[in-house]
């Protein structure tokens, strides 16, 4: 018969050792975020040249101009970025974090690297065909042609009603698939970059550093609630 004391060394000299597991986990979830990324770019580039319309469903003629149109929403958000601070901090005069106090002990600041450049720049070029797709469905009525655009047809289901059905229905789906998100399996491979930033400061360039897919999944969530409250206004007349 084997010595117990001698198997149970041979034992724990095979199972590796905690930084060994930690190594071989990173490895695989390097692996399994190249086939995930490599596998949605492929899938883009082959949607977008089989419907280069899908980034301008606005027809326009002149690339100049559609560039102007990015531009323009890039300045807006800018702006955007700026009137909540303002407002927050000079009309509310809300107190700031215990983070933010002058003398705070300092907190964990993650500088953008390439990577948090490269989302930022794809989530942009999102957000503007997501804007001008938009724009163009509700200009045109929405599904039903239902939107009104006429002052005499604005009431308070289609206004003040539809906003509560839009952000009640937006949340119904977001949090589920902000779970999902958070999942161990999933976490590494998609949300973790948003959350690498403990101390956020740079407005739209930290809340918008995010995974494309994670940014897809915002967009759907949107096109949900607005497409939720269009089925249901008529019921709200």
């Amino acid at each position: 018969m084997c010595n117990p004391k001698t198997s149970n060394v041979a034992t724990t000299t095979q199972r590796p050792s905690f930084r060994a597991q930690l190594s071989m986990r990173s490895q695989q979830q390097k692996l399994q975020s190249v086939v995930l990324d490599s596998a949605t770019a492929l899938y883009v580039i082959h949607y977008l040249y089989n419907n280069p319309s899908w980034l301008n469903p606005w027809k326009i003629a002149s690339a100049q101009l559609w560039i102007a149109g990015f531009i323009f929403i890039r300045c807006a958000i800018v702006f955007y970025d700026h009137l909540v601070v303002a407002m927050i901090e000079k009309l509310f005069k809300c107190k700031v974090l215990p983070t933010r106090e002058p003398g705070a002990p300092p907190v964990r600041y993650v500088s953008l690297d390439l990577r948090s450049v490269v989302y930022l720049s794809i989530n942009s070029l999102n957000e503007y065909a997501f804007v001008m797709r938009l724009t163009h469905y509700l200009w045109h009525g929405g599904h039903q042609q239902l939107v009104p655009w006429k002052m005499e047809e604005i009431s308070v289901s289609n206004t003040i009603v539809a906003l509560g059905i839009m952000l009640v229905s937006m949340d119904l789906l977001y949090a589920p698939l902000h779970h999902f998100l958070h999942l161990p399996s999933m976490y590494p491979l998609i949300h973790k970059h948003h959350h690498r930033q403990h101390y956020p400061v740079r407005g739209y360039l930290d809340a918008g550093n995010e995974h494309p897919i994670e940014h897809m999944i915002g967009v759907v969530c949107t096109w949900f609630a607005v497409l939720t409250a269009e089925m249901l206004l008529p019921s709200c007349r």
